[in-house]
């Protein structure tokens, strides 16, 4: 837990001053045992995520965003839950450097 707060903490620390909304992605409880036998599946799904909304951005004319995407395989109980966390900035960077807010 304290080490999870410090990285929390410093990861802060080097977002951009805008704001930021925090997401959560699960699986449906039916396909929790595929990425324990084909552990890459976590992976492949964390690059859809970040697929998903460079598409979202990219429709809405902005080429630089924030975005982290933390994979979590357990939930409080400690039984397998893969779910993924999502920092996402609510807005982005125009070609021409420009703050678009979304």
């Amino acid at each position: 837990k304290i080490y999870a707060e410090k990285w929390a903490h410093k990861l802060s620390t080097q977002l951009i001053d805008k704001p930021h909304k925090h997401l959560i992605f699960t699986l449906p409880k039916e396909i929790w045992k595929y990425p324990l036998i084909k552990r890459d599946l976590l992976s492949t799904f964390s690059n859809h995520i970040k697929t998903l909304f460079k598409n979202w951005f990219k429709k809405h004319d902005i080429q630089n965003f924030g975005l982290i995407v933390a994979i979590h395989t357990f939930s409080r109980d400690s039984s397998f839950h893969p779910h993924f966390h999502v920092i996402l900035s609510l807005g982005g960077f125009k070609k021409n450097l420009v703050w678009k807010k979304l």
